[in-house]
């Protein structure tokens, strides 16, 4: 049971045995409006139904299902509120965990569809975090990859180079680098693909033209940091491609992949990626690594080359991508012309709706959050008015209280509110893997309660303030939980 099925237990003064009690199950008010919720035993209760005030109880099967007023809920929620800010965060892991995520080759800035790895990586981060978990977030630098030879080659012989932002300069000169050697056709889509990287001037150039690859690499992670930083994510550790290679008995890792028919044109990726969670295995209790979907038979081959008590450590958390509202249009091919940047989204959206920078990635953190990791995600990326209404839940949120001293009525985005974030809550398709009994404490009851609070409040004539204070201090919770 979480914290709050205790506190009804509690106050409902039920005697019940807690080894036999498998879950409380929470109902909406319609179609359910004869109970509030329902115990689910192992065996059948010897329990004599009755009816005490403002409870109702009544025995059918293995469940107990129970009528509670809306006035007594209001009682609980308020006193257990009161009585812990942080009501509904448990404090029961001790684990030492490393969570990496973002990973991209330093040739691009962050796009939208790698950004929901950064978000989901953070989400689980913060989810940890608040459960007692000593926490690390690693972010692994391709710095061995063809396509920073090829910049780096191309930065070697040519003087004039560009500024701005570091990642958007990068991009600029890999793109002017595949043009070369005729695999980029579409230099006059530059600016657009890369707005923040200024003309071509010799005054402002912020790559020197004898760099060494690692400085190339750690100019254009700058640039990934900084969006990410915009963001409220935070990266502990960069980690290095070439380290993991060096560092791994890489022969032996190629040896077994052919003995195991492994390899592949992908081979290259297969050895890093092993090697990198080999080193990682041996620094935490448990690795998580937030991947997409797309990488998923890569990864499976890696662990399957990983040592058995390396092997046990690295738990993958896969997304599905993110896809344009445009069928016809691919999304983030360079070679094609096409890129979405996280900076640029940002930026239009903050235009669109008068917001600063914080209220914009609050709303899109919600929004990718709110799908299943199954799920995929699909964008407009030219009127932005499928973020629209996360906007509004967000400057709702932030202008709660003074909402509701001058309206009586409860606004339908609170409803919207709580609906997704039993999408967000639920989100992780992990519970076989995480380390903690999240039979124990699942957060999408918590959202459950929200709902149920949301309901009572809208049969108020007047809204009941202190009930509504709880309820938003629950919401908030929930949203630190995801590190919105």
């Amino acid at each position: 049971m979480n914290e709050f099925d205790h506190w009804i237990i509690n106050k409902l003064n039920i005697n019940i045995d807690i080894n036999n009690l498998q879950e409380i199950e929470w109902f909406p008010r319609k179609p359910y409006d004869i109970y509030t919720c329902s115990i689910r035993l192992k065996t059948k209760p010897t329990y004599t139904p009755k009816t005490d005030g403002d409870i109702q109880y009544v025995c059918i099967g293995n469940y107990i299902n129970i009528k509670i007023s809306d006035q007594l809920i209001v009682e609980i929620v308020n006193s257990a509120v009161k009585g812990n800010a942080k009501f509904g965060i448990a404090q029961n892991l001790n684990y030492n965990i490393l969570i990496e995520h973002t990973s991209l080759t330093p040739v691009y800035p962050i796009n939208m569809a790698t950004f929901r790895s950064s978000i989901i990586g953070n989400a689980l981060l913060n989810y940890l975090k608040l459960h007692g978990a000593i926490t690390h977030t690693h972010y692994l630098v391709s710095d061995n990859s063809r396509n920073v030879n090829l910049v780096m080659d191309f930065l070697n012989k040519n003087k004039n180079l560009f500024g701005g932002k570091n990642d958007h300069v990068c991009a600029w000169v890999y793109c002017i680098a595949l043009n070369k050697i005729k695999k980029f056709k579409h230099i006059n889509k530059l600016e657009q693909m890369f707005p923040k990287c200024n003309k071509l001037t010799q005054e402002n150039k912020i790559i020197n033209e004898h760099c060494l690859v690692r400085d190339y690499c750690n100019i254009c992670v700058s640039g990934h940091l900084s969006t990410l930083g915009d963001a409220g994510i935070k990266i502990d550790i960069l980690d290095y491609e070439s380290d993991a290679l060096k560092n791994a008995n890489i022969f032996l890792i190629e040896e077994d992949a052919y003995q195991k028919h492994l390899c592949n044109d992908g081979s290259s990726y297969l050895l890093s990626n092993t090697a990198y969670f080999s080193q990682l295995s041996f620094q935490s209790d448990y690795v998580f690594s937030v991947v997409s979907l797309r990488q998923q038979a890569v990864i499976n081959d890696s662990l399957n080359l990983l040592k058995k008590d390396a092997r046990a450590h690295i738990i993958p958390i896969y997304f599905n991508d993110v896809k344009s509202l445009i069928p016809s249009e691919a999304v983030d091919e360079i070679r094609e012309g096409i890129f979405h940047s996280v900076d640029q989204y940002i930026e239009e959206v903050c235009n669109k709706f008068l917001i600063d920078k914080r209220i914009a990635y609050s709303a899109l953190k919600l929004k990718y959050l709110s799908y299943d990791n199954s799920e995929e995600i699909v964008l407009d990326y030219f009127t932005k008015t499928d973020i629209e209404e996360y906007v509004k839940i967000i400057k709702w949120l932030e202008s709660a209280k003074s909402i509701v001293t001058t309206d009586s009525s409860i606004h339908a985005s609170d409803v919207l509110l709580a609906k997704h974030l039993i999408c967000a809550f639920s989100a992780y398709s992990m519970e076989k893997n995480l380390p903690i009994n999240t039979r124990d404490f699942k957060c999408k009851k918590i959202v459950k309660y929200i709902i149920k609070l949301i309901e009572i409040l809208t049969l108020y004539d007047r809204v009941n303030l202190h009930l509504f204070d709880s309820t938003l201090k629950v919401i908030n919770n929930g949203l630190s939980l995801l590190g919105i």
